[in-house]
């Protein structure tokens, strides 16, 4: 039976440290029929020479150079040039376990027509982690997928580096390069709302680092904040009507989200937005009220969000350590 081919899109910026990791984690793949797709996206400490040295010593590795243009460029445009059956993500300082592609594909044998995703570790000061929760079924209806999942529940995030996705689909989407972040939970969301149901095992694959030097995960900001709120909306948008249960908590993380960013508003002495989005917040929780998937407790706690974004805060770190 002839093997399908796995095309895996990096993006890169800035990672020399690490990218090396990346790339051999890839040709130590124990399946072997993929190509990856290198996108240097201006890189100035060295990297894209680094992956031309690769490409030379694989002809499975292809290398793309642009100017910087932001991850969500650099992955569109290994998209309009990926020739595989299945698309994968990987992000340059992460690595993949041996049996990634061929541990997928099975599922995948398994699961039927259907993408499928699977668990990370959570690689932070030399320690490894897999939060990733089970299901009582592999095979889930996509509105409780991603519920599940957006609720907190899987320990599991909305992102594209978990999935192997059937080609055809996913090349008729693109990320939002208008979205600094969070633009990877809404290019999933798009590419999975053409399925019913997915097929979803935690079995820890990827290895996702937290811990890098401008890492994107632990940085906050209002830019940040306020990207990751249009992110929201636009996934909402998408799912109205269609996915109910993940239009409800999508509204929770709207709320959360705009208190958030009246917060980095606030820090960053920007007392106008912080209004805005003060308003935006208390918006956004008169329709959570409409939320019945969503407890009363949870409903009660944004009502501090809305009405008093930075006092919440002190009170949510006090009690709990955590917003």
């Amino acid at each position: 039976m002839e093997k399908p081919l796995i095309s895996l899109i990096v993006p890169v910026y800035n990672t020399g440290e690490y990218i090396e990791q990346a790339v051999r984690s890839v040709t130590a793949q124990t399946f072997e029929n993929w190509e990856l797709l290198l996108v240097d996206d201006g890189s100035s400490d060295g990297s894209g020479a680094l992956c031309d040295a690769f490409a030379a010593e694989d002809a499975r590795i292809r290398v793309f150079h642009q100017e910087n243009r932001g991850v969500s460029s650099a992955r569109n445009l290994a998209l309009s040039e990926a020739r595989g059956s299945f698309l994968c993500f990987l992000d340059s300082d992460d690595t993949l376990d041996p049996s990634f592609f061929e541990t997928l594909l099975a599922m995948r044998r398994e699961a039927g027509d259907m993408p499928v995703c699977c668990g990370f570790y959570r690689e932070r000061q030399g320690e490894s982690t897999a939060p990733a929760q089970p299901l009582p079924a592999k095979k889930i209806p996509l509105d409780d997928f991603l519920f599940e999942a957006l609720i907190g529940r899987l320990g599991l995030p909305v992102c594209c580096v978990t999935w192997l996705m059937p080609a055809q689909t996913a090349l008729r989407n693109r990320f939002d390069e208008t979205l600094g972040y969070g633009e990877d939970s809404l290019f999933v969301t798009q590419m999975l709302l053409s399925y019913p149901e997915i097929w979803y095992d935690p079995v820890p694959l990827y290895h996702y680092r937290t811990d890098r030097e401008g890492n994107t995960v632990t940085e906050r900001s209002f830019r940040k904040s306020e990207s990751r709120l249009r992110s929201l909306e636009k996934t909402r948008g998408i799912c109205r009507g269609r996915l109910r249960k993940t239009e409800q908590v999508l509204t929770k993380h709207l709320v959360e989200c705009a208190s958030e960013t009246a917060r980095a508003a606030h820090a960053e002495g920007k007392r106008a937005q912080y209004r805005q989005y003060k308003k935006r917040c208390l918006a956004f929780w008169k329709e959570l009220r409409r939320c019945p998937d969503i407890s009363g407790k949870d409903r009660i706690r944004l009502l501090g969000y809305a009405l008093m974004p930075r006092l919440s805060e002190k009170i949510m770190l006090g009690l709990y350590g955590r917003v």
